[in-house]
């Protein structure tokens, strides 16, 4: 959360340099007499809590994808016992709560999670999370439940001896791309695709395309691709291009959906296809 950029910016440099919008904004949240922000005053946690919540929020870290998401659409989606699922995580907060929320869902059979993160950092985040899952859960799930997140670009990974022996065998593909530019979770990292592709044309080819067309190869046949992207101001063609590419990859269009939002008012949406 502090390392990331978004659009707002980089928010552990915005309060070191007392940015004039945000002390706007805390002064607001810290007027008591501002009933508009009194769900972020949550008497059981601490000042220190509810102000982070509330700037998650007003920054756009983590506020969708939430670990009942995948539990949702897994249950809805796959009607197997043994699962074959891959997950790919390209937001900071997005990738652990879709591991936990994908290795805690009640089956009786195997259900294994493979995720693509070109963060290296986050990789003791996911480990912690599934230690505890193997512990804490054990006495509730009856099922073998097994994860494992690679450490590289999608667009590089998709090429890899996993990922060939995967091919047409993956239940369910579920992703949110970093919407270009929009969100670039660490300018220095050379493997996150807004900054290996600068111009949204050479991110639309090297990267978008090869998510979806590697999504279609995964899958087994009639299964299901969750794709969650809405237009951006670094590009308003991001919705349109899904369809379009979903299209030329194979995919059949299985619905298009809002997501919403839990602590904010947005309109982010997510297109279903199969």
């Amino acid at each position: 959360m502090w390392q990331m950029t978004t659009a707002r910016g980089n928010l552990a440099t915005l309060i070191g340099s007392a940015e004039p919008w945000l002390v706007r904004k805390l002064d607001k949240y810290f007027d008591g007499q501002n009933t508009g922000k009194s769900g972020f005053r949550n008497k059981s946690q601490t000042a220190i809590q509810n102000v982070l919540r509330y700037l998650q929020v007003e920054i756009s870290v983590g506020t969708a994808f939430r670990r009942f998401m995948p539990s949702i659409l897994l249950t809805s989606t796959c009607l197997l016992t043994a699962i074959v699922l891959l997950l790919i995580p390209a937001r900071v907060g997005g990738g652990g709560g879709r591991l936990l929320g994908t290795l805690s869902v009640h089956r009786t059979g195997h259900v294994q999670y493979y995720g693509i993160d070109p963060e290296r950092r986050n990789q003791e985040a996911y480990k912690g999370l599934l230690r505890r899952l193997n512990i804490y859960l054990k006495k509730e799930l009856s099922g073998k439940r097994t994860g494992r997140v690679f450490v590289a670009p999608f667009e590089n990974w998709i090429h890899s001896k996993f990922a060939k022996k995967l091919a047409g065998r993956v239940d369910l593909v579920i992703t949110s791309p970093p919407y270009f530019a929009a969100e670039n979770y660490n300018t220095e990292n050379t493997k996150q695709s807004a900054n290996r592709y600068r111009t949204y044309e050479r991110w639309r080819k090297n990267f978008y395309r090869v998510l979806i067309k590697g999504a279609y190869d995964l899958l087994k046949p009639g299964d299901t691709f969750v794709l969650n992207i809405a237009n951006v101001a670094s590009s308003n063609l991001l919705e349109k291009d899904a369809r379009v590419l979903a299209t030329e990859a194979g995919f059949s269009n299985g619905g298009f959906y809002k997501l919403a939002m839990g602590t904010r008012l947005a309109r982010e949406q997510a297109c279903d296809i199969e």
